[in-house]
């Protein structure tokens, strides 16, 4: 095997670690992942493919290409839990390979860039959480790395096929999660007059008509892709629905947020926890500080078409992203192989011998995570634990910890050994987490039940807002009906046979419950019609 394919088997090999201690230790996890996929199972109970659902309405918030892409799965393998979330997880597999392809296309003349791009992107902590959860901001960054590459293509080629590509990954993210793909892709596009340094597209007869045009006929293709699902589906959702995915789900994000709502600040904050444990690293501060010294003595480097087009990418999609209302930690993935990429550059570029003690901010880092999570694991933060049970589970400790020490003990350390040390401390943080996660995340057991009793005939109500975390774990197929404190007795008594969903602060409190567990920081119970109604005084309404 040469260099290339043991480094590949080498990225195969972490990735391959990261989803099996997720799809291992990890439950589904309310309300993102439970959510999409009641979606999924919606649509695949209704054998509606065309309007997505959740608990009988009509569901807006996302397009439905992940959707079809899970149920895709289960017409093959048949409905079972782990395809859904391997979906995520391959094309966070596919971003590795894209990025390597961007990263020639970028330096052709500099293999290291390319070799140590991918080992950032996935020795990042942020992304290898990420890459393991069932969402759909893992397909976006994968459809940004392919429209940034037909862009490229375009670029070096000045070929059609170039904008044929950059509209086809307009298109499918549009499917994915709407129009936002555009925020990563266009930035590179429209300034593409400031990072082509070199006048590959200048010096071309009509150069920049036809790089304008070029991208105006990406757009349309891409919009007609989207528009191939839209609108057969807003004329068979209803004018509700089409309102909704053409208005609401983006301007409401954008102008005002309902949800998720964060100051301008919010995503400088969180840049650099999201860099971890690149930016401990001092190798990578040493490249980034030669490179910004050279900048007033080396033309190349001003002139390095691939590092600004990098910085495009990111920053004009941190200033639109800061601009947005709504914000949340995910919306960063599709501009963090951009990151990766201008990381693999400088180093390439401005690298300099690792130093004796490069690894003490990283081994500090590992120490402390893990000092902190088997503290909340043993004093109980997470819920109850037997005293035998939290021994086992803090042995997940060991490896890490022997791994932090063991870097202390190299002469240097570089990309590879970081990110394998980063994938085993994602498999103890799942290892440790796993207890704790059981007893406050899983809703498998009361989703069963409810399961059941749907199936044994019986209406079964929800208090409060309700996300869909039950429906596919307990295989629901008849919506639950919404009520809240004050209706619920009202609801019972027209539903005799009927049962109720409900959350309390304490397990205690009130009627004894047909089913009781914990669910995050409450408890949620299932309440059958008859007990609530012989003793409707003890029904205890704590929200």
């Amino acid at each position: 095997m040469n260099n290339w394919g043991r480094r590949l088997a080498f990225l195969l090999a972490l990735w391959l670690l990261l989803v099996s201690a997720a799809l291992l230790f990890r439950p589904l996890m309310p309300v993102d992942e439970t959510r999409y996929l009641a979606v999924a199972w919606e649509m695949w109970v209704r054998e509606d493919f065309l309007v997505p659902h959740l608990n009988g309405a009509p569901y807006s918030h996302k397009p439905p290409l992940l959707f079809w892409l899970m149920q895709t799965g289960w017409g093959i393998f048949g409905v079972n839990e782990w395809w859904p979330r391997l979906v995520s997880p391959v094309f966070g597999l596919a971003c590795i390979f894209l990025v390597i392809a961007v990263c020639r296309q970028l330096w052709p003349n500099d293999p290291g860039a390319a070799t140590v791009a991918p080992l950032l992107l996935i020795g990042g902590l942020f992304w290898s959480l990420y890459t393991t959860l069932a969402m759909f901001d893992m397909l976006v960054a994968a459809f940004t790395l392919v429209g940034l590459l037909g862009l490229l293509r375009a670029w070096r080629q000045g070929e059609w096929s170039g904008w044929a590509l950059v509209g086809l990954a307009i298109g499918v993210g549009i499917l994915t999660k709407g129009p936002v793909v555009l925020l990563y892709i266009m930035p590179a596009a429209l300034l593409a007059p400031w990072w082509d340094t070199g006048k590959a597209i200048g010096n071309r007869i009509n150069g920049w008509v036809r790089w304008y045009l070029g991208l105006a006929a990406s757009i349309v293709i891409g919009v007609a892709i989207g528009l191939a699902w839209a609108g057969p589906a807003m004329n068979a959702g209803g004018e509700d629905y089409a309102n909704a995915i053409l208005w609401d789900q983006t301007a409401g994000r954008i102008v005002n947020a309902f949800d998720h709502g964060q100051p301008f600040w919010w995503y400088l904050a969180l840049l650099p926890p999201a860099l971890l444990p690149w930016i401990l690293w001092p190798a990578l501060w040493r490249a980034a500080n030669g490179a910004w010294r050279a900048r007033y003595d080396d033309d190349d480097v001003t002139a390095d078409s691939g590092i600004r087009f990098c910085l495009v990418c990111i920053a004009l999609a941190l200033v639109v992203l800061s601009l947005v209302s709504s914000k949340q930690p995910h919306y960063l993935l599709p501009i963090m192989p951009a990151v990766a990429l201008l990381a693999a550059r400088v180093l390439s570029r401005f690298g300099q011998p690792g130093l004796r003690w490069d690894a003490a901010p990283l081994s500090v880092l590992v120490i402390a995570l893990l000092v902190i999570g088997a503290y909340l694991i043993a004093s109980g933060q997470f819920g109850p634990q037997t005293s035998f049970g939290s021994v086992v589970n803090l042995l997940w400790v060991l490896p890490v910890l022997a791994g932090a020490l063991w870097l202390l003990c190299l002469p240097k350390i570089g990309p590879p050994v970081i990110a394998g040390l980063s994938a085993v401390l994602m498999v103890s943080v799942h290892g440790i987490a796993r207890p704790a996660l059981e007893q406050t995340h899983s809703v498998s057991g009361i989703a069963a039940y409810i399961g059941s009793l749907q199936r044994a005939g019986r209406l079964v109500a929800h208090d409060g807002k309700y996300h869909g975390q039950y429906h596919f774990l307990g295989r629901l197929e008849k919506p639950l009906p919404i009520v809240d404190c004050d209706t619920a007795p009202d609801w019972l008594r027209r539903n005799p046979e009927g049962a109720l969903v409900f959350y309390r602060r304490r397990p205690g409190d009130g009627i004894q419950a047909d089913y009781d567990q914990r669910f995050r920081a409450k408890f949620v119970g299932v309440w059958s019609a008859d007990k609530v109604l012989a003793h409707p005084e003890q029904f205890v309404c704590d929200q």
